[in-house]
């Protein structure tokens, strides 16, 4: 959705039923690491920097994503993801970084949800794009 970067992809097909098992993020002050588990299909991850502190969202049966509010700022002349936080239909929202004045929430249409990301990574997270298919 924003920045720059070496590629993280190209996105991947994924084919239904795919279901979104995991989401796991790093950060500290801003987005250092995505990753997330579909099951099936190999663990993606969108990595920057290493630091920062660790968590994983382990999606239940008949939960899925259904947002994810991104927030950038400029640092050291590029744009990065300071800021990431997704919400389920069931309300859980894990979120990691710092939020700043340019934010952006990507939500998936009815009856689609979010399955995986895409996007790019320097030293840190540079650009998220969404994965949505349907429920």
């Amino acid at each position: 959705m924003f920045g720059r970067g070496g590629a993280y992809g190209p996105a991947p097909a994924l084919p239904p039923p795919t279901r979104l098992r995991a989401l796991s993020r790093r950060s500290h002050a801003q987005a250092s690491r995505l990753s997330h588990d579909s099951g099936r299909h190999s663990v993606r991850t969108l990595r920057g920097g290493a630091g920062g502190t660790g968590s994983v969202l382990t999606v239940g049966t008949g939960e899925y994503l259904t947002t994810t509010r991104l927030c950038r700022a400029q640092q050291d002349g590029r744009t990065r993801i300071f800021y990431a936080r997704s919400t389920t239909n069931l309300g859980r929202t894990p979120a990691g970084g710092s939020t700043t004045s340019g934010c952006v929430t990507h939500t998936a249409p009815d009856s689609r949800q979010i399955a995986g990301f895409h996007g790019r990574a320097g030293d840190e997270v540079d650009k998220i794009g969404f994965i949505d298919i349907r429920r």
